[in-house]
Formats: structure tokens, sequence, C-alpha cells
């Protein structure tokens, strides 16, 4: 078992993430997600992975940098947009296909590969 374990002080998490999207002019958007549960959900899911020695990409103290370089690149802040319209539209009405067609784009099941690279 990791002798290392690691804390995370999610409500500072919280108030650092909100400042930074405050700056980009996205809070209003992102804002009642990262103040949910399911941020929380994940951000606990995430620490218990890097305490049990899973292995998993970017490393945890990465994982807001995707934000960053979204933000601050208008082609990929765009086609953000564009794909989660598309998502949205596609799905009229249906919280939970929603919510799984975002999964499946994220593990890369709908025939896209998405990594951290792209």
């Amino acid at each position: 078992m990791n002798q290392n374990l690691i804390e995370v002080d999610i409500e500072q998490l919280r108030d650092d993430v909100n400042n930074k999207l405050e700056d980009s002019g996205w809070a209003p958007m992102l804002s009642p997600f990262i103040n949910g549960l399911e941020f929380d959900m994940i951000m606990d899911k995430l620490v218990s992975c890097v305490n049990a020695e899973k292995r998993f990409t970017p490393r945890f103290k990465d994982i807001f940098n995707a934000f960053k370089t979204l933000l601050n690149n208008p082609s990929l802040r765009d086609d953000m947009i564009i794909r989660a319209l598309n998502i949205c539209t596609d799905n009229k009405g249906s919280t939970r296909k929603q919510y799984t067609k975002i999964l499946n784009t994220i593990k890369g099941e709908d025939g896209e590969a998405c990594n951290s690279n792209n």
C-alpha cells in the first residue's frame, strides 16, 4: 500500500478553480459543476486512485491543465462548444443519454480517440 497518501482540501481546490474560472469568464457556465456533488465525487475517486497506487494520466497535480489549455485556445474552445452542443441537441431532454454520450466520448468509445495530448 502507498505510504505517501495524499489528501486534498476539496474546498480549497474548489476556491482555486473558481478563481481561475472567474478570470477566464467561464465561471457562470462551469461553477455549478465545480460547486456540485459530481465534482466532489470525481475528486474523491481521483484521490482514491492515487492512494491505491493506480496510474492514470495526467498526474493529479496537472488535472486542470486541460482547462487552462482549453480556456486559452479559441480553436479548441470552439470545437468543445460545438461538440457539447451536438451532444445536447442530439439527445434532447435526456440527461442520462447525454451523460452516457459524454462519458463514451471521454473514454473514446464513440470511434474518436481521446487523450490528454489532443
